[in-house]
């Protein structure tokens, strides 16, 4: 499941406007993470990749020690990154347009890109945001948390992102830590106050619904801003599950779907006041990934390798013809309408005309 994959990696966070150096009293191995590796691999698509996204005819996948690996033929080859300045584990990428994006992971780093994920700048890292932290704190259960990153070091992970343009985007990530930057990552606001988790529970996922930022997290957690506004909290919302919820896909203006632990998902219409539980043609492995197709489809991946196609908003899955042997981590679209999927044992693709065999009509 997602929570092994991630917690078989982990690492921390921090911030930063341009490239920072860490300081002196750094732990030597978190520096050697923190600074550029040294060798990067032959076979990049071989390697354990942990998330991809399109950027414009592109295709980007992250993972292991700073892995970042390019595609300009709809996954047909892959090539290394021309720089990328760090060793950490990178566990999700999301593009604002074809040339800016992001990518974060472990230690708290968060790497940006002005050209298509070529080359990347380090825009924050653990050590900066425990400072950034105790900075902004104000209350004192605010001011006992920022103390707490500083005391424990960089050992908590970013997990997902939103970018909704090339200015604004939200980080989540480990034991509820939320940042939200308005100018492209030059400067950042914590802003984990304003996601009820009193439990610090982890987010593992977040989008935007119609208007409103919607998470979901471990242990059943759900929230959803209660208004449009930007800085609008996100209220906790009843789960229609009590195990942990690993992705959260818009599907509509008000409509949704989360899924998680041991093949669940659910779908709601009316902005998670009422759930419906999809239906998995031969699911039950954690459900790791998922993804709103441009024709309207919803596909989902899971921990045993599995691809599932959804015709109907998600009420129903069928399995795609499709055996790979590793857990599946991410899904993008290509250009050409084929699927390309990351996990721990590199790419799989899955060519347009095999999803075309999966049955369009729900299943009664």
């Amino acid at each position: 499941m997602r929570l092994a994959v991630v917690a078989a990696l982990c690492a921390a966070m921090a911030c930063a406007a341009t490239t920072p150096t860490p300081p002196a009293a750094t732990p030597a191995g978190v520096a050697a993470v923190l600074a550029e590796r040294a060798l990067a691999p032959a076979r990049p698509q071989r390697t354990m990749l942990l998330g991809v996204a399109r950027a414009g005819q592109r295709l980007v996948a992250v993972g292991e020690h700073g892995g970042v690996v390019l595609s300009d033929d709809n996954g047909a080859s892959w090539r290394n990154a021309a720089a990328v300045p760090v060793d950490a584990t990178l566990t999700a990428v999301r593009f604002a347009n074809a040339r800016v994006g992001w990518a974060v992971g472990h230690l708290g780093v968060v790497l940006r890109t002005e050209d298509g994920g070529e080359h990347w700048l380090r825009q924050l890292d653990g050590i900066a945001l425990a400072r950034l932290a105790v900075a902004q704190a104000t209350a004192s259960e605010v001011a006992a948390d920022a103390q707490r990153l500083v005391d424990d070091g960089p050992d908590k992970p970013w997990l997902d992102l939103l970018v909704d343009d090339d200015q604004h985007l939200t980080l989540v990530g480990a034991f509820n830590l939320v940042l939200r930057s308005d100018d492209g990552g030059s400067q950042w606001r914590v802003v984990s106050q304003q996601f009820t988790n009193p439990n610090r529970l982890h987010w593992y996922g977040i989008t935007r619904v119609g208007d409103r930022q919607v998470g979901v997290g471990e242990q059943a957690l759900i929230a959803a801003q209660t208004d449009a506004r930007t800085d609008a909290p996100l209220k906790a919302i009843k789960s229609p599950y009590d195990g942990s919820l690993f992705g959260v896909l818009a599907t509509g203006e008000r409509s949704l779907l989360v899924y998680g632990l041991r093949g669940h998902a659910f779908v709601s219409n009316d902005g998670g006041a009422s759930w419906q539980r999809a239906q998995l043609g031969g699911g039950g492995a954690s459900l790791n990934a998922g993804l709103r197709l441009t024709d309207g489809r919803i596909a989902l991946a899971d921990q045993a390798g599995n691809l599932f196609l959804s015709a109907d908003g998600g009420l129903h899955f069928e399995r795609v013809p499709f055996a790979w042997g590793a857990p599946l981590t991410g899904i993008a679209e290509a250009a050409d309408g084929s699927l390309v999927l990351t996990s721990l044992g590199g790419i799989a693709a899955v060519p347009k005309g095999v999803l075309a065999q999966v049955k369009s009509s729900p299943r009664p």
